[in-house]
């Protein structure tokens, strides 16, 4: 008999519904994946049968959140009707002057501020002068110094089970510095934090990035304030002293909800 845990429309002992639990989680493989997928692939994914899927799938076509179409589902429009999201979150809200002004100061370098949520990167916050200022999602997440830094905080397994899941749908892509595999990302990152920051170079083409974390923000996700480009020439001390300079501005704006400059 079946039961409320292994029902996709019934209840999981934290109170979740867990039809909306697997819809959601089933939007989101859906707009990271960057192509289409079959039922068999997200049914792999989520840990539902087909015809658990078939029911949640055709739910969210309906609704206009998924549509089918060569190769199998995809995002659509629907979920545009939550872009307006980036702008009321307040995280966003309070700081996006200050990361816009940050690369002011940085001309040439994207300036970030990211979230791991779910194993994936966020950038909640991502500026470059004369570029519009965007909210947007992950990329590989060995590519990022910002999600090194924070895979550190985590911990060597957990960091390596993250890297591992990511590697799964993105590969294993990157520059001439990027190390062989997850345990020697993870090896070298947990080994090379100075000074609360982590630096990386050639890990993403010949790119240069450093991340430090947020350190006093209550928040259920980490967060950390990242500059990288593929411009970017700096010593390391004062990118350092520039990320520094980026987390305290920022936790500034989050506390009191403006820029200190």
């Amino acid at each position: 008999m079946r039961t409320a845990d292994d029902s996709p429309g019934g209840i999981d002992r934290d109170g979740q519904v867990q039809a909306l639990a697997r819809g959601i989680e089933i939007l989101e493989h859906l707009v990271a994946a960057g192509g289409p997928l079959t039922g068999v692939e997200l049914g792999r994914r989520v840990g539902l049968h087909p015809s658990s899927i078939s029911r949640i799938i055709g739910t969210l076509t309906s609704m206009g959140y998924a549509r089918k179409g060569p190769g199998g589902y995809r995002a659509d429009f629907g979920l545009l009707n939550f872009v307006q999201a980036a702008t009321s979150i307040d995280a966003i809200a309070r700081a996006r002057g200050v990361i816009e002004d940050f690369a002011q100061q940085h001309h040439g370098s994207f300036v970030n501020l990211c979230m791991l949520r779910h194993g994936r990167l966020i950038y909640l916050v991502r500026s470059m002068a004369g570029h519009e200022t965007v909210t947007a999602t992950t990329l590989p997440l060995q590519q990022s110094s910002a999600a090194m830094r924070l895979l550190v905080t985590l911990g060597f397994d957990e960091g390596c089970t993250v890297l591992s899941a990511s590697r799964e749908q993105y590969g294993w892509t990157g520059g001439p510095g990027l190390p062989p595999d997850e345990s020697a990302a993870m090896a070298w990152a947990m080994e090379n934090v100075v000074h609360d920051v982590l630096i990386l170079e050639g890990w993403s083409g010949t790119s240069m990035s450093g991340a430090i974390p947020l350190a006093s923000i209550d928040a259920d996700y980490p967060m950390a304030v990242a500059i990288g480009g593929p411009d970017l020439r700096m010593e390391p001390d004062r990118l350092r002293l520039a990320l520094h300079e980026g987390r305290r501005s920022v936790e500034f704006a989050l506390h009191q909800g403006k820029s200190p400059w």
